[in-house]
């Protein structure tokens, strides 16, 4: 059987179910550009909750908002936390 790779998740898929796996990962991707305008919302909510700083080294330049559990959907605001474009990557959880 032959397969293919996802780069939007990395995954192998079956050659066969790889066109219907690429149309849920746009299909998604319309979902989200549907509610970017509730997304600048809550950004604006969780930039302002941290005092327009970064959680983990308190910068004030370049912020982002970070999902905690990883997950892009999650967007409760306990969930959600100013980091810089430095610490961003630096992975899931409160700062230690």
């Amino acid at each position: 059987m032959a397969y293919r790779f996802c780069r939007a998740c990395s995954a192998l898929i079956p050659a066969q179910e790889f066109g219907t796996h690429v149309q849920r990962h746009r299909s998604r991707a319309r979902e989200r550009q549907g509610s970017r305008a509730g997304w600048r919302t809550l950004r604006e909510q969780v930039l302002d909750r941290d005092g327009h700083a970064c959680v983990v080294c308190g910068s004030h330049t370049k912020l982002e908002v970070h999902h905690v559990d990883g997950d892009w959907r999650n967007d409760q605001l306990s969930n959600l936390q100013t980091r810089c474009f430095a610490c961003h990557p630096r992975g899931r959880g409160t700062p230690a």
